[in-house]
């Protein structure tokens, strides 16, 4: 049984892309559920994670980018036992459930997590990662320097346990960011993953600030067999299509018009939990 959580608030904010989700879900026989009471429509950030074992790990959600003004928007991490009495094993690591990226037996996380735990030897926060997780590995990749979250799932997508996607270098990409994506892709290469780089559409207006997401493919969800996928409006469908599918062959595909919420840092798989 497939069953997707989405946030209170995406109802609120987002009914068209919350409609989209519904009626996917419908299509693959999977049930929809709305975890009330949360305070930000990012639901992957502050649920748990699943293993391929079915075991739950709560991570403490606390993330330094909300301190300082912005603590109205953190969820408590435990309304999912609450409401649907899910088990889950609570841990008290900080961490996000956006910077979570399986690859098989592998974990790829953004060193973000070293920040979000300083009084933790990084040794021993990837030692207890690798232990909650049940990871052969857990791999620690750069934050993007123009990212505020620190999220993998902003940079990284597996495509199977050896095949990782990652974005293409935007044209006129400053030093930072083409330092930024050599040391992305020589971490990758180093653990063994074959890379395929995606493009990206740069909104033709630029983008609003370091939160806006538009124009990135990588942040898809997975519903059951079908691949659902974020289009802008400046997306090539035809484009995006002719790449995406030999890379998933045996997925069905849905597109879902992702241009306002993305100016808010994200995308289809921030806005999700599937358990």
């Amino acid at each position: 049984m497939i069953i997707t959580f989405l946030s209170d608030k995406l109802l609120d904010r987002h009914p068209g892309l919350a409609n989209a989700i519904f009626t996917i879900c419908r299509r693959e026989n999977a049930f929809v559920r709305i975890l009330e009471g949360t305070n930000d429509i990012w639901i992957r950030d502050y649920m748990p994670i699943v293993l391929p074992s079915g075991k739950m790990i709560q991570f403490t959600y606390s993330p330094s980018y909300l301190k300082n003004g912005f603590e109205h928007l953190i969820t408590e991490s435990g309304l999912l036992y609450e409401q649907f009495g899910f088990p889950i094993k609570r841990t008290q690591l900080i961490m996000d459930g956006g910077n979570y990226v399986r690859a098989g037996n592998k974990i790829l996380i953004c060193d973000r997590v070293l920040k979000e735990n300083p009084t933790i030897l990084p040794e021993e926060i990837k030692s207890r990662l690798k232990f909650m997780l049940d990871a052969e590995e857990v791999i620690l990749l750069p934050t993007h320097p123009n990212d505020p979250v620190g999220h993998a799932d902003g940079i990284v997508a597996a495509i199977n346990s050896k095949h990782i996607l990652v974005n293409e270098l935007e044209e006129g990409a400053t030093k930072n960011e083409f330092e930024f994506h050599e040391v992305l892709c020589a971490a990758l290469k180093h653990n063994g993953f074959r890379i395929t780089k995606c493009f990206v559409d740069i909104p033709a207006n630029g983008y609003s600030d370091n939160w806006d997401a538009r124009g990135s493919y990588l942040n898809f969800t997975c519903i059951g067999n079908t691949l659902v996928l974020p289009v802008y409006q400046n997306t090539n469908t035809t484009r995006l299509l002719n790449f995406f599918i030999p890379l998933f062959p045996k997925k069905k595909f849905w597109l879902v018009n992702c241009e306002q919420i993305a100016k808010e840092g994200g995308a289809l798989h921030c806005a999700t939990w599937t358990a």
